[in-house]
């Protein structure tokens, strides 16, 4: 149902009784790519020409041009990013990126792996023929993944000239201008920030986080310096406030509820669907029971209890 209803809203941006050209821009990552191509196949299946931009060193870009039908649009890569530093530096870097993610909380992740992600946004915008050709096919409208590696790609529609939708996983609320109290709105990316019954320095821990991550992000590519180099007058602030709709997608966890404004709508099927009944022996097999004690662990108290009890359970299609 949730959707279709963003569907509707999508196609309600678009120009009416024509098949419109759309453009897909999800940061390169697996998961990411999957989630946006959720909402491109749709589209595709309503009759809509879907096409998603993506670096000619992602890895399944061979698989994704056969598999996916989308029309796949790749940029040099000028810079080397993650995926084309060579071999031996490559897993290098891949195991100490590892080891900072196990290691810190979600914004010292950001603030510590800059190198091999800023290309990400880098590239895109040197690529002048790439930008030439998106500018030359003259999209309807652009998803644009505003993930804080590749909200930069607001820049790219912008120069392009085409409106856009913005998907994300991750809960900004200033910048989406939604009026979150951090005394009693827990902010994601915050240390220990997934309870609404915070005591008095956990609060003041939560306002300063949220204040600190929304005006002083300190990784380059999220600064709005970064934005005044490649469009002058223009922030992050700015372009966020373009997007015609959010779609919020928090269904890689068991969230609690956060304040939201007319425009931004939950996309709770984009990659999760309710456990199948075929599939409900495994909560009742001994033999999962080690996996599925893995697998609540560490989650908020709600996600645990709804995974233990199997009341609502969630499994990432592929």
């Amino acid at each position: 149902m949730y959707l279709s209803v963003v569907l509707l809203l999508l196609l309600l941006q678009l120009p009416p009784a024509t098949l419109s050209r759309i453009l897909l821009m999800p940061f390169p990552y697996k998961s990411h790519v999957t989630e946006i191509s959720a909402i491109g196949n749709e589209l595709r299946t309503s009759g809509h020409g879907v096409y998603i931009v993506l670096p000619a060193s992602y890895p399944d870009l061979n698989r994704i041009k056969v598999e996916s039908k989308f029309t796949v649009l790749d940029y040099s890569v000028k810079e080397r990013d993650f995926y084309s530093m060579s071999s031996s530096s490559s897993s290098e870097s891949n195991s100490d990126w590892i080891d900072v993610a196990l290691q810190s909380y979600p914004i010292d992740e950001f603030r510590a792996n800059v190198d091999g992600f800023i290309q990400f946004c880098t590239n895109p915008l040197q690529d002048s023929t790439s930008v030439e050709r998106l500018r030359r096919l003259q999209f309807d409208l652009a998803v644009v993944d505003a993930f804080p590696g590749s909200r930069c790609y607001w820049i790219l529609a912008h120069w392009i000239g085409v409106p856009y939708v913005s998907l994300t996983t991750q809960y900004e609320p200033w910048l989406w201008r939604v009026p979150a109290l951090p005394s009693f709105v827990p902010f994601p990316l915050a240390a220990g920030a997934y309870t609404e019954r915070m005591t008095f320095s956990e609060r003041l821990w939560n306002a300063w986080t949220l204040l600190d991550w929304t005006l002083w992000p300190r990784v380059e590519y999220i600064e709005n310096s970064f934005v005044e180099k490649y469009l002058p007058g223009q922030t992050y602030w700015s372009l966020a406030a373009k997007s015609l709709v959010w779609l919020i997608d928090t269904d890689t966890l068991i969230d609690y509820p956060r304040p939201t404004m007319p425009n931004e709508v939950r996309t709770t099927e984009l990659t999760a669907r309710r456990l199948q009944p075929q599939l409900s022996h495994v909560l009742n097999d001994p033999k999962y029971a080690y996996f599925i004690l893995f697998t609540c662990v560490g989650t908020t108290p709600i996600a645990a209890f709804l995974c233990f009890t199997g009341g609502h359970v969630h499994v990432n299609i592929p």
